[in-house]
């Protein structure tokens, strides 16, 4: 079974589950308030200060184990107008006990991009996977992050397409921030 998060609605995000062939979407519930707490310390505070940003700024999130112990780290993108032509940010957040952690900061494409897991670990933890466009090459490409053994950095590798893709986001599908609550 193949699970393909594709973006989020207002009340309840969209995935589709691949099995066989055959396609059914389920909703999964809205991110809880630790997450949303923890997502609001990542966001510039200029952002919040300016009610038009806040209006057109939104997030996305996909939660995935990605240490094997059981507990699902969230990897969240914050799409703003201050992301730019080519990319915005992406976090990965580390559940513990009844809060989340930032681990880890990633740039990924800008609009209709996704993020994956990969096969490969380091320090127990597995690789991420972004598409990020070189505006030098004129295309879209995979890069690599890792775990360093305290949060994931970015490698600047470029790879393949990942098997395993968790985020798929398409910008006006995501939770708004001026309606962020958890």
């Amino acid at each position: 079974m193949k699970r393909v998060l594709l973006g989020f609605g207002i009340g309840a995000m969209t995935a589709m589950m691949v099995t066989g062939g055959q396609v059914s979407t389920i909703a999964s519930p809205r991110p809880s308030k630790a997450l949303v707490n923890a997502v609001k310390k990542s966001i510039p505070e200029a952002i919040f200060r300016n009610p038009d940003l806040v209006d057109r700024s939104e997030y996305f999130v996909a939660e995935v184990d990605l240490n094997g112990d059981g507990v699902k780290e969230a990897v969240v993108v914050i799409a703003t107008p201050m992301c730019g032509v080519n990319e915005c940010s992406a976090y990965v957040y580390q559940k513990t006990d009844d809060r989340y952690e930032q681990i880890g900061r990633l740039a990924v494409q800008s609009d209709n991009a996704a993020i994956g897991v990969l096969k490969s670990k380091r320090a127990g933890w597995f690789d991420l996977a972004a598409q990020v466009y070189v505006r030098q090459q004129g295309k879209t490409v995979w890069k690599r992050s890792r775990f360093d053994g305290s949060g994931y950095e970015p490698t600047y590798e470029d790879i393949e397409q990942p098997d395993r893709i968790v985020l798929r986001f398409k910008r006006g599908s995501g939770f708004k921030l001026n309606q962020f609550g958890g």
